[in-house]
């Protein structure tokens, strides 16, 4: 379409009507959103937003798993036509470095057996039009990175294809194999972090995710924690 308000919101708004695969997606989104209701910035013409329409009778996974895969999709897309090495950053950020270069945002729709999984990607957004947004410290972009443009409509085909082989991986072998990727790309590995979620802050040992993409976090007195979502900082060790 060509200008969208939100993606995700309008594949919730209609999804009564869509099906298991549809994609919504623009290359001018109005007010995006990413987790907690954040704003997703992005420029009319040098950003990718879309939205995929997931059933859950047909996928048989659990929606922050599928939102994991879909992260994995895209640094394995970067790094194909870009030859960028993006890391994971849980629950749904795909960086470059401490810069963020994509988010991710899954949000169930129980009464419609739905899952809509929504992607932001920075594509052609140049050092000077992250400046001027305001995000140069906090972002980046494909062409940034590569120092090059390229062609959106090219990058959503390659990412469409890459979505639909990791989510047919995640349902005919289960969550086993896409972890291993996200491993193999962890922003977060062996280092101790901060954990901010429902009001509260802990601090520990990031270990990994479990078999659900639940993180794990194990305090200082050996106490192992789960959750399903949250705010995660780094932590310098002393």
């Amino acid at each position: 379409m060509a200008v969208l308000d939100s993606t995700n919101g309008w594949a919730k708004t209609h999804i009564r009507n869509l099906s298991h695969g549809d994609v919504v997606s623009t290359f001018d989104q109005r007010i995006g959103r990413g987790r907690q209701n954040r704003s997703w910035i992005s420029m009319p013409g040098r950003s990718l937003s879309l939205s995929v329409v997931l059933k859950t009778e047909e996928v048989c996974a659990p929606g922050p798993m599928l939102g994991l895969a879909a992260a994995v999709a895209v640094a394995d897309v970067l790094h194909s036509i870009a030859s960028i090495a993006a890391v994971l950053k849980w629950p749904n950020d795909v960086c470059v470095g401490d810069r963020k270069i994509a988010g991710i945002l899954s949000e169930s729709i129980p009464r419609h057996n739905g899952i809509v999984v929504g992607i932001g990607l920075n594509v052609n957004l140049s050092p000077g039009d992250l400046d001027t947004l305001g995000i140069a410290d906090v972002a980046t972009s494909i062409s940034t990175e590569a120092r090059r443009n390229f062609k959106l409509v090219e990058v959503e085909t390659t990412l469409l294809a890459a979505l639909e082989k990791t989510w047919d991986t995640l349902v005919a072998h289960g969550p086993d194999l896409i972890l291993k990727r996200w491993s193999c790309v962890d922003a977060l590995t062996s280092c101790r972090i901060e954990l901010d979620a429902a009001g509260k802050s802990i601090r520990g040992f990031y270990t990994g995710l479990d078999s659900h993409g639940r993180l794990r976090l194990k305090t200082d007195d050996g106490t192992e924690h789960l959750f399903w979502s949250g705010d995660v900082r780094k932590v310098r060790v002393n």
